[in-house]
């Protein structure tokens, strides 16, 4: 028999996902290996061998999405799931420690569908 009562999961809305225009879609790339423990909400960039990285971390990454899901430190790459589109609260997404996001990374992000919104927690 069957419990259809049993809590099997739990789920807190963390404000991440702002809006339903640009719709959210996601897409997969590999994580570059000892890239630490990452937070739903990380930025990441897409560096010259086509792997994904914190943005911020070395130059001449850029911008690619936002990071769906919490990753541990790997000493391997990773594969991981990442947002390619949708609207954002800015205020809950990061970048690599010191790295202040540009108008550059900003523009990037739009040319993929990716809109960052500044929103407050009602």
């Amino acid at each position: 028999m069957i419990e259809l009562n049993k809590k099997i999961a739990q789920y807190e809305p963390d404000d991440l996902i702002v809006g339903t225009y640009p719709p959210c879609r996601a897409g997969g790339g590999y994580l570059v290996a000892n890239s630490g423990d990452l937070p739903r909400g990380t930025i990441l960039a897409k560096n010259a061998e086509g792997k994904l990285e914190v943005l911020g971390k070395t130059t001449g990454a850029k911008a690619y999405g936002i990071l769906t899901d919490p990753v541990k430190n790997s000493e391997e790459e990773t594969p991981v799931i990442v947002y390619i589109s949708g609207k954002f609260n800015s205020n809950k997404v990061s970048a690599a420690e010191g790295y202040t996001i540009t108008e550059d990374d900003l523009d990037t992000l739009r040319a993929y569908g990716i809109e960052l919104t500044a929103a407050m927690k009602y």
